[in-house]
C-alpha cells in the first residue's frame, strides 16, 4: 500500500485497515493455502490484532470470502479503465485487457497463488462458487461488450456463447494458447 503523507480520517483509516487485511489474507493464502490460512497468520502478515481482524469481519470464512471478492473487483477495475479509454479501438482494448491479466498490479505471484488456491477450494466451498460464479459473469458481460464493438468494426465471423467464452476465460486465466 502507498504511504500518506498526512494523518488519515477515521473513514480512511477503516479503510486503510480493512485493505491491510485483505492483502494480507491474499499473500497468506498464497503462501498457506486456505486451510493454513489462519486468522492469526493474516492478522501476523498485516501487523494486526486479531481483535482488528473481528471488528471487519466475524469469521475466516468472511475475511477470506471478501478477500476472493476483491480481487475479482480489483481485477474488473483495471479492465473496465482500459476499456474506458475512447481513443482505442476495440480489439486493442481486448488485447490490452487479457495482456493486464498477467501483469502487475492486478497480477503476481500471490495473487495467482490465492487464485488458486480459492478456485481449488470452490470444489467444496458454495460460497467461493458463488463468488467466483457471480464475478465471471461480470466479467463475462464487461468481455461480450468489447467483442460486441469490436465485431462492429472488424470482420469477424466468430459468435461468442458461453462455451468459447468460458475457453477463451481459461485461457487468459491460466496463460493457455
Amino acid at each position: 500500500m502507498q504511504a500518506i503523507s498526512r494523518p488519515l480520517t477515521q473513514a480512511e483509516n477503516r479503510e486503510y485497515r480493512r485493505k491491510s487485511l485483505l492483502e494480507a489474507s491474499v499473500r497468506t493464502v498464497a503462501e498457506q493455502g486456505i486451510e493454513g490460512a489462519t486468522i492469526a497468520k493474516i492478522c501476523a502478515e498485516a501487523g494486526a490484532s486479531r481483535g482488528m481482524s473481528a471488528h471487519y469481519f466475524s469469521s475466516k470464512e468472511d475475511l477470506l470470502a471478501a478477500c476472493l471478492s476483491k480481487m475479482f473487483a480489483d481485477a474488473l477495475d483495471i479492465k473496465r479503465e482500459i476499456g474506458a479509454d475512447t481513443g482505442s479501438d476495440p480489439l486493442t482494448l481486448i488485447h490490452r485487457c487479457a495482456a493486464a491479466s498477467f501483469q502487475p498490479p492486478g497480477f503476481d505471484r500471490n495473487v495467482l497463488a490465492a487464485w488458486q488456491a480459492f478456485t481449488s477450494a470452490s470444489r467444496y466451498t458454495l460460497r467461493y462458487r458463488e463468488i467466483i460464479q457471480e464475478n465471471s459473469q461480470q466479467m463475462m458481460a464487461f468481455y461480450l461488450h468489447l467483442f460486441s464493438e469490436a465485431a462492429k468494426t472488424t470482420p469477424c465471423t466468430f459468435r461468442l456463447n458461453r462455451q468459447h467464452w468460458g475457453c477463451w476465460h481459461c485461457s487468459t486465466v491460466y496463460g493457455a494458447t
